[in-house]
Order: structure tokens, then sequence, then C-alpha cells
């Protein structure tokens, strides 16, 4: 496996699931991270191949794409996991443009009508695709689409609090794109004295500590579990010689009702 990092709820419930997994159908895990670094990725894919792994789940650094990877690991199956590779690599992927538009229906339900979206500033298709649905829901509902791009906290702090605190078209939720870009804005807001509970917010991926924050984070989950048992049962197949036509799963997220939106907290439930 080589992924992007370890250290959010996603990755982690995948990886573990995944070594679950091999471990039963008798193979042995390799982990490694390219941190999000193109050439990192390039030496780590480079390892891989000389350790004569069977199979490869991989998720691709931003700008990544299929002739790079296969000129170096050759034949070796690949199945992409969270990003695409493209139509010629099996891949396993959330729906991500329902999951932000859905997102931002949810807000706009509870009287949102100027949300801003705070995003990543890495070329993730993920990404791109969520910031389609957000703007597209906007549009669809005769609202203004704002964009923050998250790049140092104090950017971040200035643009968001500006966003928050004018006095005219006030954005009154927020709608995060990623787990990294949530703990950016909870940190401002809190370097900002702005209380969540005077807004509504919605991040997409949930975090293992929503449930303890005031209010509670509602968040759109990514179906790790499954997303990582249909990963590696492609990979199987191709390590087993299937031959057949790329497959590419595309999953629904799961609507983690908590508070921060607006709503009740309620079970989960599908968007």
């Amino acid at each position: 496996m080589l992924f992007p990092h370890v250290n959010n709820v996603f990755f982690g419930n995948a990886i573990r699931t995944i070594q679950t997994e091999a471990r039963i159908s008798g193979f042995t895990v390799m982990l490694l991270t390219h941190q999000e670094e193109a050439k990192l990725q390039q030496e780590q894919l480079a390892s891989l191949k000389r350790s004569q792994v069977d199979g490869v789940i991989l998720v691709p650094a931003a700008e990544t794409n299929v002739a790079q990877v296969r000129a170096l690991l050759g034949d070796t199956p690949v199945v992409a996991f969270d990003r695409s590779l493209g139509s010629a690599t099996d891949s396993v992927l959330l729906d991500n443009y329902r999951a932000a538009r859905e997102a931002t229906e949810h807000l706009l339900g509870h009287r949102h009508s100027h949300i801003v979206a705070v995003n990543a500033p890495y070329k993730l298709q993920p990404l791109q695709s969520r910031f389609k649905g957000y703007k597209e829901a906007m549009e669809a509902a005769g609202k203004h689409a704002e964009t923050i791009v998250w790049h140092e906290s104090e950017q971040l702090r200035r643009e968001l609090g500006a966003a928050l605190q004018r006095k005219r078209e006030r954005a009154t939720a927020i709608l995060s794109m990623s787990y990294s870009v949530t703990l950016a804005i909870l940190s401002t807001l809190r370097d900002s004295h702005i209380a969540l509970s005077d807004i509504g917010f919605i991040g997409i991926d949930d975090m293992e500590f929503a449930n303890f924050i005031h209010p509670p984070l509602t968040t759109l989950a990514q179906p790790a579990e499954q997303f990582a048992r249909l990963a590696f049962q492609q990979l199987l197949e191709r390590t087993s010689g299937s031959t057949e036509k790329p497959v590419h799963v595309v999953i629904a997220g799961n609507m983690m009702i908590r508070s921060s939106c607006g709503c009740k907290p309620v079970s989960s439930r599908k968007p």
C-alpha cells in the first residue's frame, strides 16, 4: 500500500481493514507513504517494484498519471484508492461531487444563504469534484459561491475571519472539503474567538473526535471498511490473473448528522 499519510480516520481504518483482509488471504502488507510529494512517491513505487510485490493499492499524489506509475511498476497490478488514475486502472472512489452537493444542500436547508467552502491547495481530483458539487448546489439555489483555499494558518485566519465577520453578506456556514482542512478551520475559529455554535458547519471526512466538540460536528463520512474490502478484492483478482476490463467503483458517503449543521443529533443516515 502506498498512501499519502496515515493521520486521519479514513486512511487509518482503510489500512487496518486491508491488512486484515490480506492476512486472511495469506498476504503480507508493506505500507509506505508519499506525504503528497511526487518525488517521494516515485521513490516509493520504485522500492515496491524492487521488492517484487504482487500488487499495489495506491492513493496517488497530485497530478499523477497512469503512464508515470506504469513506468515504475511495469505490469504489477494496481488499484487506485480514493483518487483516480484514469479509465485504464481499477479504482474505488467516493462520489465526491454528490457528497459535496448534498452537504451544501443540507446547509441551504437550514437557511444558510451564504456558505463559504474551504479547500486544500492540492490539485487533487476528489477536491476538484467536491468544489464542483458545492458550486453547482449554490448556483442552483441562486446563491453566491465563495471559496477560501487554505495555504497556511495566518492566511486562513485572516480570510475566514473576514468572511464570517463582515457586515454585509456575512457567511453563516462553512463547508470543509477534507479532514486536514477541518482541523485547520477548528484551530482558526479557536484562535479568532469565533464560536462554532454561532455558525453552520459540515466537514467532508469523519473525525474520531467529532462527538467531543461543542457542538458535535456533522460530517460526510467515507465508508473506509467498504472501500478497503472492495479495493483488496479487486487487487486479489488481478494478482490471480484476471484480464477483465478495469472496474471503477463509486461509493456514496454517509451523512453523520450531529449538531454543527443545525440539526438535532440523530443516528447516521445515507445521503
